[in-house]
């Protein structure tokens, strides 16, 4: 059973040659998060763990059948009460690093929420978008955002010069790109590159419901604002995209905002269930 690397939580312990950052993953209650599990038939045993003492159920997850075999089981969590929180799976025997949910707008104001997704279910195998024909965002809120002193102007055109030395402009097409900055002055483990870096590998990217594209191919620069803690500052220039299609973006903006769907496209079932939603890409 495959853990869905596009899911924003991490699983892994890295190996450290240094002290652990101090960082703890946040998200806003506001926020959805979307957990993805692909294999067999049955579904895995998930359990959020509340850190502070509340006693939490087993999540009720989707099932999807999908091409080759393979079965998608997925849960949207939403509208946690503020504290920190793990996810367990005893059946994949996994845990994830420690999250906390908060409501509080001064902690929020220092964040970004990205949100991503792929155009279809094609390019990636770890991943899965578009789930009954509905489009699935995955939400991934890091610390940090857009400094003045990051952005960039440029301009594409073509001019002419006359016999009288004027110059002509034939065409001219303005751009500002910005860099992202993820991490306040103790950093973000560095597990918050890999998936910043992937995020970008999707066709739909947003920052705070703005959409941008990763610029010339960049990847996300590190640097290491104290010597021997595994904490870093990340920096990605990033450029808005300007000319979008109206209606792929409302729809994109419904969906990620969970608001115009219909709940009852796929059934839900609980991780002891046997009957699932038979359908295919």
């Amino acid at each position: 059973m495959l853990i869905s690397p596009f899911t924003p939580l991490f699983w892994e312990i890295p190996a450290s040659d240094g002290i652990p950052s101090r960082y703890t993953q946040v998200f806003a209650a506001t926020d959805t998060i979307l957990l993805e599990f692909i294999g067999e038939a049955d579904p895995p045993v998930v359990y959020p763990v509340s850190l502070d003492g509340a006693n939490l159920q087993a999540l009720e997850l989707n099932s999807w059948e999908m091409a080759d075999g393979l079965w998608l089981h997925f849960a949207e969590m939403r509208g946690l009460s503020d504290g920190s929180y793990q996810i367990y799976s005893p059946t994949l025997q996994a845990r994830s690093q420690t999250f906390r949910v908060t409501s509080d707008p001064a902690e929020l104001a220092n964040t970004v929420l990205l949100q991503y997704s792929m155009k279809d279910n094609r390019d990636r195998r770890d991943g899965v978008f578009l789930i009954a024909g509905m489009r699935k965002f995955f939400d991934f809120r890091v610390p940090g955002g857009f400094k003045a002193s990051g952005w960039t102007f440029t301009v594409e055109s073509e001019q002419f010069t006359t016999p009288q030395a004027d110059i002509v402009s034939l065409y001219a097409l303005d751009s500002v790109s910005k860099k992202l900055t993820i991490g306040s002055q103790i950093g973000v483990p560095i597990w918050f590159g890999e998936m910043l870096n992937r995020a970008l590998c999707c066709h739909y990217f947003y920052v705070d419901g703005t959409r941008y594209s990763r610029k010339d191919a960049t990847a996300p620069e590190i640097a290491q604002p104290q010597e021997g803690l595994d904490s870093f500052i990340l920096t990605q220039q990033l450029q808005k995209v300007a000319n979008l299609n109206p209606a792929i973006e409302n729809n994109n903006l419904a969906a990620m905002r969970r608001v115009g769907l219909d709940a009852d496209d796929y059934r839900t079932t609980a991780h002891n269930n046997t009957e699932y939603n038979r359908l295919t890409i």
